[in-house]
Formats: C-alpha cells, sequence, structure tokens
C-alpha cells in the first residue's frame, strides 16, 4: 500500500511537470514593410491576415524597413517580404542575406502583384531564380494536384489580378503561387490583393490565408511539432529521484519486517 502510494506521489510530480517540459517553442517572424498603403502589415485593409499571423506566431512580429542587415535577418525565424510598390527592387544585399537564410532551410514568403509590377516581381524572383512572366490574371483559379499543406481545403482562389513565373513548384493551376528549393521552404506568390480583408471572403482565399500563416509559422525554430524544455532539467530529475529513494526505502523496510 505504501510503495503504491508512493508510486503515485511520482506519477503526479512527473505529470506536474509534463506542461512546463513540452511548451511549444516559439520564434520571430521578420516582415519587410511597404510604401503602398493598401499591402501595410496591419493596415486597414489587412488587419484580418496579419491577425492570423499575430495569432499563429504568439505576436512574435517584428516589422522592419528592409532586409539589409544580417544579423538581424540571421536572428529571425522566418521572412515575410511584403510587396514594397511597383518600380523598387530589392538590394542586393537584401537578395543576399535571404538566399543565405533561405539555405538554413526556415522559411521565406514574398509578396508579387500582377504585371504592372514587373520590376518588384522580377526582384523577388532573383531569390529563388526564377523568371518572371507577367500577365494580369482574374477570376477562379483551381489548386493543382500537388499535395501541400498550404492547399489544404483549397480547391479554388479568386486572383484579383496575379502574375505568373516560371520554375519552382507551382500550387495552382495559374503559376502564381510557386515553391522553391531543394528543401521547398521559399514561397513566392504574385497577387496580394487576393489576401485583402474584403476578398478573403472569394473561394477559398481565406483558407489560403490560414495555411499561409500556419506553413510561414512552422518554419524551423517554431514547428508545430517542436518543443522546448523551459524548466531547469536538473530540478525534475530532484523530484524523480526523491520519488525513487522513497520507493527503495519503502522495500527494504518491508523486507526487514
Amino acid at each position: 500500500m505504501h510503495i503504491r502510494r508512493t508510486r503515485n506521489a511520482l506519477l503526479a510530480a512527473f505529470f506536474m511537470m509534463w506542461p512546463i517540459l513540452t511548451a511549444p517553442a516559439h520564434g520571430l517572424v521578420l516582415v519587410s514593410d511597404t510604401t503602398v498603403s493598401y499591402f501595410r502589415p496591419g493596415g486597414s485593409l489587412n488587419t484580418t491576415l496579419f491577425g492570423y499571423l499575430g495569432a499563429a506566431t504568439g505576436n512574435d512580429v517584428q516589422v522592419v524597413s528592409n532586409l539589409s542587415d544580417a544579423a538581424q535577418v540571421g536572428a529571425a525565424d522566418a521572412l515575410w517580404v511584403t510587396a514594397r510598390n511597383y518600380f523598387e527592387t530589392m538590394s542586393a544585399t537584401e537578395i543576399s542575406n535571404i538566399q543565405t537564410f533561405a539555405a538554413t532551410g526556415k522559411r521565406v514568403v514574398l509578396f508579387g502583384e500582377h504585371g504592372g509590377w514587373g520590376t518588384w516581381n522580377t526582384s523577388i524572383l532573383a531569390v529563388p531564380g526564377g523568371t518572371n512572366l507577367g500577365g494580369g490574371q482574374s477570376g477562379v483559379i483551381t489548386a493543382s494536384s500537388v499535395s501541400h499543406p498550404l492547399t489544404v481545403g483549397v480547391g479554388s482562389v479568386e486572383l484579383l489580378g496575379g502574375s505568373a513565373a516560371a520554375g519552382g513548384t507551382s500550387l495552382f493551376a495559374y503559376d502564381f503561387i510557386n515553391l522553391w528549393g531543394a528543401g521547398q521552404n521559399v514561397l513566392t506568390i504574385q497577387d496580394s490583393n487576393l489576401f485583402q480583408n474584403a476578398n478573403l471572403a472569394s473561394a477559398d482565399n481565406n483558407p489560403l490565408a490560414l495555411n499561409l500563416v500556419d506553413w510561414i509559422a512552422g518554419s524551423a525554430a517554431f514547428s508545430a511539432n517542436a518543443f522546448v524544455i523551459s524548466a531547469p532539467p536538473a530540478a525534475f530529475l530532484f523530484v524523480l529521484g526523491l520519488a525513487g529513494i522513497a520507493v527503495w526505502r519503502r522495500r527494504l523496510n518491508i523486507s526487514g519486517t
């Protein structure tokens, strides 16, 4: 009876520590800002999308003007590059920093726009080595046969004016969303409007938005399956040790009687 009570105490101690031992890991999503008001992170037209991003990452989101600081980029766990402006390009330093970051296996999403944004689209496609094909596709586009977490529950989306890219793995019948690299950890999306508040109700735009933030929040350092030990291991072992000694002493007492 005494041994059983001690064993139960040991199990209780273990399960009291278990929630601490399995606290989900979190990391930082570094978001590159834009000068275009209707694509701004958390702007009035994008509150829903960035609300989803905050919820998926525990609000570990930092907005920066550019990605030229190699140390800052390297310290992040995922990169989110907003479409800046149709006439802008990323600097060679930024492109190099993103390529170095992507080579670690962590995830990157780069947003483009319709064919009128050719200069910017060419800039983001320089990261994975793709080719901008231009275009201004609108209407409902079906998902491709490629099975991927980004398209779970997404049969089709409605574009507002998307352009296409050559290269990578296309996730839709029109090549406006492509995955790149051996690890498929770089994503280009060449229609930013479909994620605006007013357009999320169209087709499966909203499920795609939810899948997107879950995907970016699943980057290397804070995967949904990753855990950290937030309590000192010594403390946990100490609790187990005390309970084990108690069991041993009980057994000695019983055997000696």
